[in-house]
């Protein structure tokens, strides 16, 4: 008797979207960590968005798992609306994707062949921020954060040209990041001092240097705390 595989598909298109859905719920207890792999088939030229997705599935099917990877993260691709962070099993269940890490670590591709070259900048960003997002949210560390081949050693997931020890490095360094704003809205109050009102006009661009679990993030030039979900990376 065959059993149900594990699937919810959802996309984000931005990074901002995805953070904004991690506010609904807080981190299941089994998740103490994240684990990083390359997707090299489809790669960013064969990424067909949602054809893709259920592609995969039926290959996971067919191997007898019932689950999946929990994310997909796809900075470039030939139709620009497929871009963006693709759910197959919940982030909410353990997924199969890397061995004894199953258990404990939610699973995150990233699609392209980093065995073959290295992520380009526009694939990197993307990691990081995915990561981020889910690191800041979820109350983890960058020392939580590894990749298939240090869950599964021989294995080469996630390539040659990315690495656990240079993810997690970079991970570490300060969050300073350039952001448009994407509507008016009203900061929230200022870090060691006096509440700030204020709003950023849609477009205004900001730079942001820290991030917090509550989803919000803190401006540079100090007017304050806004959501990042308020915000598109530029």
């Amino acid at each position: 008797m065959s059993t149900a595989f594990d699937m919810r598909l959802m996309h984000w298109p931005t990074v901002a979207e995805f953070a904004a859905y991690l506010q609904a719920f807080a981190r299941p207890p089994w998740c103490q960590g994240i684990t990083n792999h390359n997707t090299f088939h489809p790669n960013e030229l064969e990424w067909r968005g949602v054809a893709s997705m259920t592609s995969m599935r039926s290959t996971y099917i067919a191997k007898g798992w019932t689950s999946g990877p929990n994310l997909f993260c796809v900075a470039t691709c030939p139709n620009p609306a497929d871009k963006g962070i693709w759910q197959m099993t919940p982030i909410t269940h353990p997924g199969t994707h890397a061995g004894t890490c199953n258990r404990d670590h939610l699973g995150v591709e990233h699609c392209g062949d980093f065995n073959a070259r290295p992520p380009s900048e526009a694939q990197y960003n993307l990691l990081l921020a995915v990561n981020h997002a889910l690191l800041n949210r979820w109350g983890l560390l960058p020392t939580d954060v590894n990749v298939h081949n240090e869950c599964m050693p021989g294995r080469t997931c996630p390539g040659q040209y990315l690495t656990g020890e240079q993810i997690r490095a970079d991970l570490a360094k300060p969050m300073t990041k350039a952001y448009r704003a994407r509507r008016i809205m009203v900061s929230q109050r200022q870090e060691g001092g006096a509440p700030y009102w204020g709003e950023l006009a849609p477009g205004e661009e900001v730079i942001v240097d820290k991030w917090y679990t509550n989803g919000y993030t803190h401006l540079q030039d100090g007017r304050g705390f806004v959501l990042l979900a308020d915000l598109e990376a530029l």
